[in-house]
């Protein structure tokens, strides 16, 4: 979870160091900085947008792993902490290596200019900071895109793999654990599910329109900037499912924005240990520090 959510921040700074419009055209890709990052030039903005990607995709890697980590816990003895770290490094170690690969794929930026102003003349970016990739001037680009888009759907059958697995398993030991234990465990596989459902609406979509531009299906302009505009959702719509989901965090919250709390919380009352909030159970008559609503 805090890898995934390490990610989200890190996508969600470049992205408003960035502020990017593609314009593709034929076997280039052109990236004008609109953000801060444009004061200082094509290379420092073609930098900001290869950290948004990288931490994108190892967003996206970190996926199965939550929801695999969710079934080992249940069948399995509480994994070292050494052991967690590893995994995630070896995880980071693969999106580090594509990192590198889209750093080494960029093409000049006079050519993606000139390749611009002869495809697309009616485009005056004099004043502006363009970076890009060139498919035949810089290989590496197709490697790069491969890297991104191919893996997507393994991802995706096993965490629906593992999400399955989870819900089996409590179906069939619902008699042999605590009600408490059984519900947080559904509302953390549902936390999850919700989290890795938002790519599906924030930026699965951008990434489909734009590859339709870039074929010439459709065509308007308002596509370039689009993009961006529903990618940028993304950042903030994670952090609300967690905000939502994880107990301290939404009464911190709720406290923090001067929200009245409840005394009776979804049945269940708050009391202070020494250590940590304990909520007491009204319906089941017993304490318990569940984590999640």
């Amino acid at each position: 979870r805090h890898s995934r959510l390490a990610s989200t921040v890190v996508a969600g700074g470049e992205t408003s160091l960035y502020i990017y419009r593609i314009i593709p055209n034929k076997w280039a890709f052109a990236y004008v900085s609109l953000g801060p990052a444009a004061f200082f030039g094509s290379q420092v903005s073609y930098m900001a947008y290869c950290v948004q990607l990288h931490a994108l995709f190892y967003m996206f890697l970190s996926y199965p792993l939550s929801f695999g980590f969710r079934y080992h816990v249940l069948i399995r003895p509480m994994p070292r902490i050494r052991d967690c770290v590893l995994l995630c490094f070896a995880l980071w170690l693969i999106a580090f290596a594509q990192h590198i690969l889209f750093i080494f794929s960029e093409t000049d930026a006079d050519f993606i200019r000139e390749y611009l102003s002869v495809n697309k003349p009616e485009y005056n970016l004099t004043d502006f900071v363009v970076s890009g990739n060139h498919m035949i001037e810089s290989p590496l680009t197709v490697i790069t895109l491969a890297s991104i888009v191919l893996p997507m759907f393994p991802i995706y059958v096993l965490v629906i793999y593992f999400y399955k697995k989870v819900h089996g398993y409590l179906a069939l030991n619902t008699r042999n654990m605590r009600e408490g234990t059984v519900k947080g465990h559904k509302r953390l596989m549902q936390a999850l599910i919700i989290q890795a459902s938002l790519p599906l609406l924030f930026i699965f979509p951008p990434i489909t329109i734009y590859g339709l531009y870039h074929l010439e299906f459709i065509n308007f302009t308002i596509i370039e900037y689009l993009v961006y505009v529903l990618f940028s959702f993304y950042p903030a719509a994670s952090p609300v499912v967690t905000l939502y989901f994880v107990k301290p965090f939404n009464l911190a919250v709720r406290r923090l924005l001067g929200i009245p709390i409840k005394t009776k919380v979804r049945g269940m009352t708050p009391l202070i240990n020494a250590n940590k909030p304990v909520y007491y159970d009204e319906q089941a008559g017993s304490f318990s520090s569940d984590y999640f609503l």
